[in-house]
């Protein structure tokens, strides 16, 4: 069987794995794709979306993060995933914004970050020396559990 995965190296320990059974240039359009993080032999599953959605996200979370345009609004003052996990259980202090002027839906202020969601959330920002992060945290499954990881993580 022919391996068309792609991989991004992220160091010696850690890669990012976009998991393909057919050649990219066959997917279909809106074909769901498994996106791992391998990290020391342990798989996570990043993101299970069609790849054009996970790959438009990624290109603008980039874009800008390249600019130095996406650092952590001052209100996320304790680490994302937590306040993230928070926001899930409609617990804490959070601050939200509407989707438009004239709306009356509202997101937290931290889901412009959020990359992908899977098993964990992932999510994409400047430090404030402009390095980019990449920072992966555990989310809040609710009382009815989560999903068993292994039978959803296709590629190995």
């Amino acid at each position: 069987m022919i391996n068309y995965d792609i991989d991004f190296v992220i160091n010696k320990n850690a890669l990012i794995k976009i998991c393909l059974d057919i050649n990219i240039k066959s997917l279909l359009c809106c074909q769901d794709t498994n996106i791992i993080l391998l990290k020391n032999n342990k798989r996570y599953l990043l993101s299970f979306w069609p790849l054009r959605d996970n790959m438009n996200i990624l290109k603008n979370m980039l874009k800008n993060t390249l600019q130095n345009q996406y650092q952590l609004h001052p209100s996320i003052n304790e680490d994302i995933g937590f306040l993230y996990n928070q926001d899930l259980q409609d617990k804490g202090n959070l601050v939200y914004e509407y989707y438009a002027p004239t709306s009356e839906n509202k997101s937290w202020v931290g889901d412009r970050y959020s990359l992908w969601n899977g098993d964990f959330a992932t999510w994409l920002y400047n430090d404030s020396y402009g390095n980019i992060i990449l920072h992966l945290t555990s989310t809040f499954h609710g009382p009815w559990g989560g999903d068993d990881f292994d039978e959803l993580v296709g590629c190995f």
